[in-house]
């Protein structure tokens, strides 16, 4: 009897793991569940699934067929572990600035009712992993003044897909911006800030994760995407 039941509590597993990682994808989606309850769900999931796909190989090399829910395990390890694989090399670091010596500093999102309470100084400890995966990192130096270096910063954050803009002072050269991840609902909070220099102005980007340790690179990303933008708006 027990040779029997068995296979029947790996399908059930196997269809659960699938059906956690769905939740978790669709709660975050639709901004049903906290995005980082929904990543939860859905990594818990992804794991399971791994580890069902292990015992569907063994019963596969024993001749058994894979069947629905050995499909659903397989579904459910290959989306976890291409999930997994898009940034393999990525620093455990979800805050990342072109001034390490000065960074940034956040004024508006402080005041956000999400972020009351939180710290937003850059840690000491994320500076020489900083520098040692991401050098290219570094203050911008424009040759537009600051008032077109500003303009330009401005268009390039207009620019930016998933962005919005919460504050812009000119005056300061200071903007800042939110940005969602699509699917889980991550928000990571944004600062440029302008400065004017002898040669033109020195342009320079802070973006940080809100939740989580690591972020996969994307702040590490957004940094580098959005300079090409600043280049292409200020023609240079």
């Amino acid at each position: 009897m027990a040779k029997q039941t068995r296979p029947r509590w790996l399908d059930r597993f196997a269809f659960l793991a699938l059906t956690l990682m769905v939740a978790g994808v669709a709660g975050g989606f639709v901004r049903l569940l906290p995005a980082l309850n929904a990543f939860y769900l859905f990594a818990v999931g992804g794991f399971l699934s791994c580890a069902m796909i292990l015992a569907y190989l063994v019963r596969r090399l024993r001749g058994r067929a894979f069947g629905a829910a050995g499909v659903c395990a397989l579904l459910g390890a290959l989306t976890f572990g291409g999930t997994l694989a898009l940034q393999p090399d990525a620093p455990p670091i979800n805050d990342f600035t072109t001034d390490l010596g000065d960074p940034p500093l956040y004024d508006h999102a402080r005041t956000l009712p999400l972020n009351l309470g939180r710290d937003f100084s850059y840690p000491e400890s994320f500076r020489p992993i900083q520098e040692e995966c991401c050098s290219d990192l570094a203050p911008l130096q424009s040759t537009a003044k600051a008032p077109e270096a500003f303009a330009a910063a401005l268009e390039a954050s207009y620019a930016m897909p998933l962005w919005k803009i919460t504050s812009v002072i000119e005056a300061d050269g200071h903007i800042e911006a939110v940005a969602e991840t699509e699917i889980f609902g991550f928000r990571d909070d944004i600062v440029i800030r302008i400065r004017k220099s002898d040669t033109g102005s020195i342009v320079d980007m802070r973006s940080r994760s809100r939740d989580g340790r690591g972020d996969i690179g994307a702040n590490a990303a957004r940094i580098r995407t959005w300079t090409s933008a600043y280049q292409r708006a200020a023609g240079e």
